[in-house]
């Protein structure tokens, strides 16, 4: 009888990630090498390695990131919208930055596919759905601080322009994502 049976370990179920199943990982005690003890283990869930996994690799692909590049491309993307916009809280511009890195976030995750053969064009299509939520967030924050300033624009005249911000950031992270492993920094 192992040790594991006899405990009843709950498996939560998370709908928006599939696996459930359970990992068990092995680390060594002090307590291994005398005769007769076995190893302790510690439980892991397939959705926690993930998340540990997503978290090294954001924090990997931000050092690359400039913040004065992403700024200074925030404030041009604000200023070609509302040009007679005074922001002075830098609201606009801080919200779009904050859209810009995670475009830029998700582009390096779906880059790492790339690395097994997929192409671009096939890791394009599979990000589709969480791209246009980013679009349409952005084009929505875009439309409300716009009535902000009154200056009101049609969510339709917005969407074109966030489409292609986010994209370009999306872009520039997938083709980091693809230099880390070419260099092999992964």
């Amino acid at each position: 009888m192992s040790i594991l049976s006899q405990f009843s370990i709950p498996i939560v179920h998370r709908p928006s990630f599939p696996f459930t199943e359970l990992h068990v990982l092995f680390k060594p005690t002090n307590n291994t090498k005398k005769k007769g003890v076995q190893s302790m283990a510690e439980v892991l869930s397939f959705y926690q390695l993930k998340t540990k996994r997503d978290v090294t690799l954001e924090k990997k692909l931000l050092r690359t990131l400039s913040l004065q590049q992403v700024t200074a491309a925030s404030e041009k993307f604000t200023k070609k919208l509302f040009p007679f916009a005074d922001d002075p809280a830098g609201i606009m511009s801080d919200g779009c930055i904050d859209f810009a890195i995670e475009a830029f976030l998700a582009g390096g995750r779906y880059g790492e596919s790339s690395k097994y053969g997929e192409s671009f064009d096939d890791i394009k299509k599979r990000s589709s759905q969480e791209e246009a939520e980013l679009i349409e967030e952005l084009a929505g924050c875009l439309q409300s601080w716009g009535n902000m300033f009154r200056m009101e624009r049609k969510m339709s005249c917005l969407y074109p322009f966030a489409k292609d911000f986010l994209s370009m950031w999306w872009q520039e992270g997938f083709r980091e994502s693809e230099k880390r492993h070419k260099l092999r920094l992964h």
